[in-house]
């Protein structure tokens, strides 16, 4: 359940959400739910250039992990963040951390959004902290991710209000786009390292209508020591994509 609000500078949503798990009968226990809200400020919105800053929230307490069936008990809860990195072809999650007797988590990220004609700027931050039982140390991890984007065919980036988001890519544009990503599930004082990556990558994308896009991208990536496959490890990575849109 959600409720959005948006006029010409100032965008909100907010949601209550429930345990998907728990309500198809997939584990036993008591449902976890969550409430995430995002307020976006956006003063400047005009032909050719626009600009927003928001901040975004969320409270969830973690989903059930069934019942111990010989002791009666509920299984400690846990929850895992993972990564496969910058791609869905291959799903290795080179990046993951097991947070055991979950209580809930914590996150916010702020955002940054602007574009003057064929130049565009975009930037998070991102920050979560997961409370845990037993009087064990919180666990935290952090990202943060920065790209710039210039239009080599077309005229100016476009601002959808009412998604506070950008606009839909016209047909004909060509975009060239260099990105840099971090991200850190790596937490000394809980004892739980689930690894450390970082990233450039650089961009080419073609519009060719309204439904179909064609996309090429080369990323280096560094691996920290303690993430679980192929730590300490450089790859290199090229995609190209070809997008439908229905």
């Amino acid at each position: 359940m959600s409720y959005t609000h948006y006029n010409p500078f100032f965008w909100n949503e907010i949601g209550f959400f429930g345990d998907g798990k728990s309500m198809k009968n997939k584990y036993e226990g008591d449902d976890g739910y969550s409430i995430t809200s995002r307020i976006v400020f956006n003063p400047i919105q005009k032909a050719g250039s626009f600009f927003h800053i928001g901040l975004a929230g969320s409270y969830r307490k973690a989903d059930a992990n069934g019942i111990d069936e010989e002791t009666n008990k509920k299984n400690p809860k846990e929850i895992i963040y993972s990564s496969p990195l910058l791609t869905q072809v291959k799903k290795k999650d080179f990046l993951s951390a097991t947070i055991t007797n979950a209580n809930y988590q914590a996150k916010y990220t702020i955002e940054l959004l602007s574009a003057y004609g064929p130049i565009a700027f975009q930037g998070e931050y991102f920050h979560s902290t997961i409370k845990r039982h037993l009087g064990l140390t919180s666990y935290q991890a952090n990202g943060v991710y920065a790209q710039l984007s210039y239009l080599i065919l077309g005229d100016s980036y476009t601002y959808s209000s009412d998604r506070a988001r950008p606009g839909k890519r016209k047909p004909k544009e060509l975009e060239v786009a260099l990105r840099y990503n971090y991200t850190d599930l790596n937490c000394n004082k809980s004892n739980i390292f689930g690894g450390r990556s970082s990233d450039w990558s650089l961009a080419v994308n073609y519009q060719l209508n309204n439904y179909i896009s064609f996309k090429l991208n080369y990323s280096y990536i560094k691996l920290g020591k303690h993430t679980p496959l192929a730590a300490g490890e450089k790859i290199n990575l090229f995609q190209a994509r070809a997008l439908y849109i229905f």
